[in-house]
């Protein structure tokens, strides 16, 4: 019994989430249409032309996405036998390989302007002019080896609300065509130049947060009155949110201690620092202690690098202390007055207290009348709280009395004398 050789055919699709991903291949001498070729028709992924692809009817690809279609070598083609259209989703690119420039690629013969590549609702091409605002020629595409294209980048994929988004844009077209680059920003902002032929470089400003898709289109004309969409490119870009401006409360230098305190109570959150000079931005608390008097600048930065705008805030000088009080004992106790005077002649001023004790600070004139003996510590009080160093003084000691005894004849007649003697002892003697 003769041997059988039995040939399998694999066919491999490929499944990603709900979409299913077939491609489809035109081998070298291969001449397929894809209206009698339902596997063809309705490729959702890449076309792989090394034959010919025959466009005798009108045909539309049925693919919801855009296709790829790889035209390879100098035998593969895209030929139409008769004035008809073929249409490819929007987004379709036809790129040649290995031999990008040179014909067949895209052939009609003999060529009409009714022979049309559509790609979505744009008639991208025919075979003879754009008569029928049709935007290329086969010639055209056949040059550059494929459909116009435009490929955007950006070299700050990640920028903060406040800050410039820079875009740049390459564009492939045939020689002699009319363009512009339009961009668009699904996240808001305005470019710098859009809607222009020199738009290649742009940037963006005043976009909202978050994930943004920018839009690259290249608008085309070769001659028609009206320009359209040829190739469209995608960016994206993080706009980072920028922290609010710090709030912060102060703690200001007082008599005994020198320096004052920042605290920054918000923004708060994993990430943030803080910065009192909008350089250094090692504080992760928001507590700046020991700082000295002056201005400060207070900003926050989140784990984007974002930073806020300013508070300013300020750290005032430490208050004066008084110089020690300069006084004297304007009165000592005498030997009829048992108390002195002592009265303080400097410092003086609006809130200036005085105090003998180092305690007691209601004396408002600096005079202090009635003051027994002993030793005093004189200071001085400023309205800030501040107490001088001490100056004393003593008010002495009352001086003691003279006392004296009398001695001599107690009795004596009328009309007569006597001698008294008196003895006197104590100060002054």
């Amino acid at each position: 019994m003769p041997s059988k050789k039995v040939v399998i055919i694999l066919s491999i699709t490929l499944f990603f989430g709900t979409t299913v991903l077939a491609d489809y291949t035109i081998n070298t001498g291969v001449t397929t249409d894809p209206a009698t070729t339902p596997l063809l028709l309705n490729a959702t992924g890449t076309i792989s032309i090394y034959g010919t692809m025959a466009i005798n009817s009108n045909v539309t690809f049925t693919s919801a996405t855009p296709l790829t279609i790889l035209v390879y070598g100098t035998g593969g083609t895209i030929q139409w036998n008769n004035n008809c259209t073929l249409a490819f989703p929007a987004g379709t690119t036809i790129t040649y390989i290995n031999n990008p420039t040179a014909p067949p690629g895209l052939q009609g013969t003999p060529a009409s302007a009714s022979k049309i590549l559509q790609i979505g609702g744009v008639k991208y091409a025919s075979a003879n002019d754009n008569s029928n605002n049709v935007v290329f020629d086969f010639t055209q595409l056949n040059s550059i080896g494929g459909t116009a294209t435009i490929n955007a980048t950006t070299s700050t994929p990640s920028v903060c609300s406040s800050s410039v988004a820079s875009f740049s844009a390459n564009e492939l077209l045939p020689s002699g065509v009319a363009y512009y680059i339009q961009w668009i920003s699904s996240a808001g902002g305005t470019f710098s130049d859009n809607n222009t032929i020199s738009a290649s470089n742009t940037s963006l400003t005043g976009m909202s947060t978050g994930q943004d898709t920018v839009f690259c289109n290249l608008y085309a004309n070769s001659g028609g009155s009206t320009y359209y969409s040829v190739s469209t490119d995608t960016v994206l870009l993080t706009v980072n949110a920028i922290p609010q401006a710090p709030t912060a409360s102060l703690t200001q230098p007082t008599c005994s201690t020198s320096t004052g305190t920042i605290t920054i109570t918000a923004p708060t959150g994993a990430g943030m620092t803080y910065s009192t000079n909008g350089v250094t931005y090692t504080n992760t608390t928001g507590f700046f202690s020991g700082t000295a008097a002056g201005s400060y600048s207070l900003t926050a930065k989140n784990s984007s690098g974002c930073v806020s705008s300013i508070t300013p805030v300020t750290i005032n000088a430490p208050p004066a202390t008084p110089a020690a009080p300069t006084a004297s004992v304007t009165a000592q106790p005498s030997c009829t007055v048992a108390t002195g005077n002592i009265t303080i002649t400097a410092p003086t001023g609006a809130g200036m207290t005085y105090s003998t004790d180092g305690i007691t600070y209601t004396n408002t004139t600096g005079i202090f009348s009635g003051m027994a003996s002993g030793s005093y510590s004189l200071t001085a009080k400023n309205g800030s709280g501040c107490v001088s160093s001490m100056t004393s003084v003593t008010v002495n000691a009352q001086p003691a009395r003279a006392t004296g005894s009398l001695s001599g004849s107690a009795s004596i007649c009328s009309g007569s004398s006597a001698s008294l003697n008196i003895a006197v002892t104590g100060a002054g003697t």
